[in-house]
């Protein structure tokens, strides 16, 4: 469950207030959501599983509803996406929508527009950037589909698939869905993989390339660090499938593990990955992300006046620092790399997660997983000494396994570029707790990096 701040009163997102009031919001949508208004559905709990805030420009919520339907004394659940903007693109989004096939969710409708609220509803599985997310989760086309591609998905061919249990593991609205199948066959083994599909902007056969030369590489088959292998790649659907690694989640578990052990592991294993090569990826420039600064500067300025000084002047530090800059070789890049990707399985390090793959500044990824580790002590995740020696550790690591090495200048850069552009921003757009808090001090320790006040090599 996401649990967000109390933002600022948005003139032009009056309605933001009542829906992400869990109460207010679960009392409206009983009285006008199409099939709970006569009260046979109702609503007992509501909470908010996704939110993503533009001040001014659009917002979009993921409710996870839980239902009691009277008639039939059957209780449930169904996910309800809304997006709201003031340019017209909402109801442009609806009608758009009712041109296309809808299925019926289990609970309410599949599409509904709320022309007070400038906002459109999406009933899950219906999603208009993920059309075919309906056939990932429909158990007959899938056992279908397990019976086709029997041989990628290591199902011998005198056995039959017996029970199928597919379950949401993570749902990003018009963006992204991971599914996980659990399935027993006829000798009653039992067995588990994953399943992503995506939006339009995502090609999961680059995912898929990615994951199989990385599965591929000399690092996995040492098992000098565990990659899910990939099973299949679907292009009609956007989707890929791989196996599951089952692991524990290192930022879910900080208290219990050696984090200076795993961070240096995990640096000598990131300058190992940049060194597989890796066809067909985008490429991503230093230019794009001081792109991403400067769109944070306009984000932070417009949203609370008293951080334009800061911002303006941390970004005319980037922009004059970005010229006299080293040039390092263009690497495969994780693209966001921090410590959640990481999972320990059996005493063994394990990479997850390569949906950002790009071409670029190799730096960049210890820069974000450097950033990541000196955000968690705002979250009382950790502590800042804690923070710092599980920094220098991974540093080190990364800079002895790394044949361009570390230059300390080229870090110092990207992590501060990386807490205004990327972290500070975030405060906003998922309306982090103490977001004003976090701002500043995310505001000071990019000041203090790009300063070199604070030394991370």
């Amino acid at each position: 469950m996401v649990r967000i701040a109390k933002l600022p009163a948005d003139k032009k997102f009056p309605q933001l207030g009542l829906l992400t009031d869990m109460n207010a919001a679960r009392r409206f949508f009983q009285i006008r959501l199409p099939a709970f208004e006569s009260g046979q559905l109702e609503i007992t709990y509501i909470k908010m599983l996704r939110y993503r805030y533009l001040p001014g420009q659009n917002a979009w919520i993921c409710y996870e509803m839980q239902i009691t339907d009277h008639g039939t004394g059957e209780k449930g659940k169904q996910i309800f996406f809304g997006y709201l903007d003031l340019a017209n693109e909402a109801y442009q989004m609806y009608r758009r929508a009712l041109e296309r096939p809808l299925l019926t969710p289990k609970y309410g409708p599949g599409l509904y527009f709320f022309p007070d609220f400038d906002m459109v509803m999406w009933g899950f599985p219906n999603d208009p950037k993920l059309p075919r997310l309906q056939r990932m989760l429909d158990e007959s086309t899938f056992r279908k589909v397990m019976h086709e591609y029997r041989e990628q998905f290591h199902i011998p061919a005198e056995l039959s698939v017996d029970t199928l249990k597919i379950k949401i593991v993570k749902y990003v609205p018009q963006t992204r869905c991971t599914l996980r199948y659990d399935y027993t066959l006829s000798d009653g083994s039992h067995h588990r993989m994953y399943g992503k599909i995506f939006g339009r902007r995502v090609n999961a056969g680059i995912i898929y390339n990615t994951t199989k030369s990385l599965w591929d590489s000399e690092m996995s088959r040492r098992r000098q660090v565990l990659v899910p292998e990939p099973l299949l790649f679907v292009p009609e659907w956007n989707a890929l499938f791989m196996s599951d690694l089952q692991g524990i989640n290192m930022d879910e578990r900080l208290d219990e593990i050696d984090l200076e052990k795993i961070c240096a592991e995990t640096g000598a294993i990131l300058a190992g990955m940049q060194q597989v090569d890796i066809g067909g990826l985008t490429e991503r420039s230093d230019r794009q992300t001081m792109f991403q600064v400067v769109k944070s500067q306009d984000t932070l300025s417009k949203f609370d006046a008293r951080f334009t000084t800061r911002v303006d002047a941390i970004t005319e530090k980037l922009l004059a620092q970005m010229p006299t800059l080293p040039q390092l070789p263009e690497r495969p890049i994780h693209g966001a790399f921090r410590l959640s990707q990481v999972l320990l399985v059996e005493q063994q390090l394990a990479l997850i997660d390569f949906d950002a793959f790009l071409n670029g500044n190799p730096v960049y990824d210890v820069a974000s997983f450097v950033a990541h580790l000196m955000y968690l002590p705002l979250r009382d995740k950790i502590t800042e000494p804690q923070a710092m020696r599980a920094i220098n550790a991974f540093c080190d690591a990364y800079r002895e396994n790394a044949p361009w090495g570390l230059p300390a200048d080229v870090l110092h850069w990207q992590v501060a570029a990386l807490l205004m552009g990327k972290q500070a921003k975030k405060c906003i757009k998922m309306a982090k707790k103490n977001y004003d808090e976090m701002i500043d001090q995310l505001l000071e320790m990019s000041e203090k990096v790009l300063d070199e006040k604070i030394k991370l090599i």
